[in-house]
């Protein structure tokens, strides 16, 4: 299921609450609301809560906050949201974007799922640094790096947790730009994340050479007992060299499910990143 959430604000120059607060809803935003509107505060229903509506359906609601974290507008039929974000940003470098996100408070979450232009790049399910703290009432900071992106390249990222009972709810969005290479046509050694990840059963691993130079990549079991060797020669300088792993070892069967690592290696340069076989 997914939990729709039609607004999310926070209060300016919050300080000393409590405070009388209203503000406006147009009718567009509530559009496929679960039951009533309703205001979500500290994982909890707001209550008193006013609501009129004027006749184009827009919506002006009152409420008093009593403290300065954010308000969620959702439906009555939807449970509260899990957790209470305080923040999402990003910093942009050339070849990466550093996403950060902080909660308030935490309650039967799961953890979270980023999308990168509404394609999901990070998973709780496959990156250990989304799984979130599942109850909490202090403040949690969460960070993920983006790495498979491209210089001056415009870029919308959002941000969604999952509660445990698997309901997928958005939580914000935001956009940056990267910045300029330098030097555009410049080759650098660079590992990226195979795909498809989760797989089942053959999955594509790309790299970036800067030089000439011998190359290994290979696969390695999580007790780090090396599994097969995808690539063994010596390459020249290039962008976007391709290899692909059937989930198989050295004898040709398949290998069993679970966390794998591949490692590229070259005479100045080594590497190592995760992927999960599933299935």
């Amino acid at each position: 299921g997914t939990t729709k959430v039609a607004a999310v604000f926070e209060l300016g120059n919050c300080q000393n609450p409590p405070y009388n607060v209203t503000f406006f809803l147009p009718a567009s935003s509530l559009a496929g609301l679960n039951g009533n509107l309703a205001v979500v505060h500290n994982s909890n229903f707001i209550n008193p809560l006013t609501i009129t509506y004027d006749s184009d359906g827009d919506a002006k609601i009152d409420f008093v906050a009593s403290s300065c974290s954010p308000f969620y507008v959702q439906g009555t039929s939807d449970q509260p949201l899990s957790v209470e974000l305080t923040s999402f940003e990003a910093f942009a470098n050339e070849n990466s974007v550093n996403l950060i996100w902080k909660t308030a408070s935490e309650k039967n979450s799961k953890g979270f799922e980023l999308e990168r232009n509404e394609k999901i790049i990070a998973s709780y399910r496959t990156h250990s640094e989304l799984v979130s703290a599942g109850e909490s009432s202090g403040e949690k900071v969460y960070t993920f790096v983006d790495d498979e992106v491209e210089p001056n390249t415009n870029y919308t990222y959002g941000l969604f947790e999952i509660d445990q009972n698997s309901t997928k709810t958005f939580l914000k969005d935001l956009k940056i730009k990267t910045k300029n290479s330098i030097l555009p046509t410049e080759v650098r050694y660079n590992l990226k994340q195979n795909f498809p990840n989760p797989f089942n059963p053959t999955t594509t691993i790309e790299f970036d050479l800067k030089e000439k130079s011998l190359v290994t990549l290979s696969v390695y079991n999580s007790k780090g007992e090396l599994v097969q060797t995808l690539v063994n020669q010596e390459l020249e300088a290039g962008n976007n060299f391709k290899a692909v792993w059937n989930g198989t070892n050295f004898s040709g069967k398949q290998v069993a499910s679970g966390i794998y690592f591949y490692e590229l290696r070259t005479e100045n340069f080594s590497k190592t990143k995760k992927m999960i076989l599933l299935k």
